[in-house]
């Protein structure tokens, strides 16, 4: 990177973490909307392996990247049925569109964090796309009806904005160029 791309790289960094702490908190959060019996533990059966899967991404793990499209084609029929056990679970009409959409939506913060700060086009677009589908579900399922937990929200929206800004700046000075 060179010099003229320090001041952006570093505000890219710092969306990247605000991004991190945003689905850490996001994560903690939920366990305590989802304050049903077994719902807790049925969100954290969703959420370890995918955070398990985004990491060992992250480190491109041998037994991960050589087999990359099975693991995540397992890592979705096992949410799904997850997501059935959930459903089939859930004693109240109230707690399953939550317990549905957050959990999708604390997936797609991990997501997001994950590929936040790619040079390809197709993740970009992931990215801009799973932090609105989490930014929107944050407002109808979190803040809307129980006023609280905006801290994600905000960490998550705001790291978003500095990468997007930051990016923008490097593309207009020439300095960055997606794949």
């Amino acid at each position: 990177m060179s010099i003229l791309a320090k001041k952006q790289g570093a505000m890219r960094l710092i969306g990247y973490g605000l991004l991190f702490l945003g689905a850490v908190f996001t994560l903690v959060f939920d366990l305590v909307l989802l304050n049903s019996c077994q719902l807790p533990f049925v969100t954290l059966s969703i959420l370890i392996p995918w955070i398990f899967f985004i990491f060992c991404e992250k480190l491109q793990k041998e037994l991960l990247m050589d087999n990359y499209l099975y693991w995540f084609l397992f890592l979705v029929i096992y949410t799904f049925g997850l997501f059935l056990m959930g459903i089939i679970t859930c004693t109240s009409q109230f707690t399953l569109l939550p317990f549905i959409f957050l959990t999708t939506s604390n997936i797609m913060a991990w997501i997001c964090w994950h590929i936040s700060i790619s040079i390809y086009k197709i993740r970009k677009l992931i990215f801009i796309i799973s932090g609105i589908y989490y930014c929107v579900i944050s407002l109808i399922f979190r803040i809307i009806p129980l006023n609280i937990s905006i801290l994600p929200l905000i960490l998550i929206a705001g790291g978003m904005v500095i990468i997007i800004v930051a990016e923008l700046i490097m593309k207009k000075k020439g300095l960055l160029n997606y794949i």
